[in-house]
């Protein structure tokens, strides 16, 4: 195989190992290439972003398990909050813990709703607000054209108005 054809398989493997946690000496004797060669890899800008896409990949996966979950996790912490039997401590980080999380799940559901507000209140921004001086007509001529000083007529015509 030409040195040409193994850079991209290699970029690949490479790319991999990184995203999956290996080090640097790792990852480039799983890709074949120096080290040298994978740390010039590292400074262009387009490995920088397939890497960082590779790992985000690897997070996003992690993050659907782990919310799997959360529906367990969150009754095991109410469990032993009302648990007599366990000790002070556990009790105490379980309630810590579930009260943390709510706060933390009201604060970010806050978050979202005002995000989501505020983009509406800038698309909203962004749409033309034009309006006519009667109401119910639409505030440019059929045909499109308007001019400072002018006035639609009835038939959609440019009429000149006073230029002042």
């Amino acid at each position: 195989m030409t040195a040409q054809k193994k850079k991209p398989a290699a970029r690949a493997i490479a790319i991999e190992a990184l995203a999956d946690g290996a080090t640097l000496a790792d990852a480039a004797a799983a890709a074949d290439v120096s080290l040298r060669t994978l740390r010039r890899w590292r400074a262009d800008p387009m490995f920088a972003v397939e890497l960082r896409q590779a790992t985000a990949a690897r997070f996003a996966d992690a993050s659907r398990v782990l919310a799997g979950g959360a529906e367990r996790a969150a009754r095991c912490l109410l469990v032993l909050v009302d648990d007599d039997d366990a000790p002070a401590h556990v009790r105490v980080s379980a309630a810590t813990a579930v009260l943390r999380f709510t706060r933390e799940s009201i604060e970010l559901d806050d978050l979202c709703d005002r995000l989501a507000r505020l983009e509406a209140a800038a698309v909203a921004a962004a749409q033309p607000q034009a309006s006519s001086s009667v109401p119910g007509w639409p505030a440019t001529p059929p045909n499109g054209r308007t001019r400072r000083g002018a006035s639609t007529g009835v038939c959609g015509r440019i009429e000149q108005g006073d230029d002042r």
